[in-house]
């Protein structure tokens, strides 16, 4: 079959946004159809803004997508309200028209964990809040000492859920899991002592009495770092 990579290109089909809830920050996912016409696609350009009805001179890039689907993470922790275009390139350079090309919009429900702080930190760009952004290539790390502490706040009261700690590499041998319904009386919910890897670890909790913050207090370490974690998540038994 001849292609005539001189007609202009079409706009993508069957645009969908689909919240995606997650223990931290929320996400957006996208996904759509090749415009018709069965041209090579070299990229295509989506286009994200707050603003209903923006325009293309109002245009904001959120990424240059390689494949007809994107992840548009890392959003939260209140609701949001995202507005999607998203605009074709094929591989002869030809763009979609932006004003043709299919609008959808998507809301985020809140986060569930909606802060974290830490006893300490090795700098700012490891501080207690990269713990709870729903992103694992960003992390915790406490100043390089034992006895160090995260913990994070959840957006309502819980009596039962499932804590997940994401290590890096500088894991905790020995720590402590507790929880407390104000962030001032704390009640131990987990002990945990020879850990042997820094494999994630999950535990449920239940039987505390009702909580709002988590802690994770690292007595001893198991490496010459600091503790430190990807990501800090509390799952509610049953969402509300």
């Amino acid at each position: 079959m001849t292609i005539d990579y001189r007609t202009p290109l079409g706009p993508v089909v069957a645009l969908s946004a689909t919240p995606q809830e997650g223990p931290a920050r929320q996400a957006v996912v996208l996904d759509w159809t090749p415009p018709a016409g069965g041209r090579v696609l070299d990229h295509y350009m989506v286009y994200g803004s707050p603003r209903p009805g923006f325009t293309a001179r109002e245009a904001e890039l959120v990424v240059e997508a390689p494949v007809s689907r994107y992840v548009h993470a890392g959003l939260g922790p209140d609701p949001e309200t995202w507005h999607y275009r998203v605009v074709g390139i094929d591989a002869a350079g030809n763009v979609g028209a932006f004003e043709r090309s299919p609008l959808v919009t998507s809301t985020t429900p809140a986060s569930f964990v909606v802060g974290a702080t830490a006893s300490s930190q090795f700098s700012d760009d490891y501080a207690a809040r990269f713990a709870a952004d729903g992103s694992m290539s960003s992390r915790w790390a406490a100043a390089y000492t034992d006895d160090e502490w995260i913990q994070v706040e959840l957006a309502r009261p819980i009596a039962t859920g499932r804590v997940e700690l994401h290590w890096q590499g500088a894991y905790a041998r020995d720590y402590d899991l507790l929880v407390s319904p104000d962030g001032a009386a704390w009640t131990v919910a987990r002990e945990v002592r020879g850990k042997a890897t820094a494999a994630p670890d999950a535990h449920e909790v239940d039987g505390a009495g009702e909580f709002r913050f988590v802690r994770m207090h690292g007595r001893l370490r198991a490496t010459q770092w600091g503790f430190s974690i990807w990501e800090f998540w509390v799952f509610p038994a049953t969402p509300g």
